[in-house]
């Protein structure tokens, strides 16, 4: 984690996901999720993230999401893996 975005304390800039939307172009899939760092943004809509992703790229997302998913799960459970 150490290229991620910090906030001038120090902390890591993060902000809940509020929504996503995907769609299809010739050879790519396209994603934009949308976020909020601040309660004004969340009740303005969020912000967006727009990209494109190759059918490789959508796969290895998918998995490292499910696996990232399953070690949460796993954590709540008492088995972490």
């Amino acid at each position: 984690m150490k290229d991620w975005d910090l906030t001038p304390e120090g902390n890591l800039k993060i902000g809940p996901v509020i929504g996503w939307e995907t769609a299809i172009a010739p050879m790519i899939g396209l994603l934009r999720l949308r976020y909020a760092h601040s309660e004004e943004e969340f009740e303005a809509g969020g912000t967006g993230l727009q990209v494109q992703m190759t059918p490789v790229q959508l796969r290895n997302l998918s998995e490292s999401l499910r696996q990232m998913a399953d070690r949460i799960d796993a954590q709540n459970l008492g088995t972490a893996q």
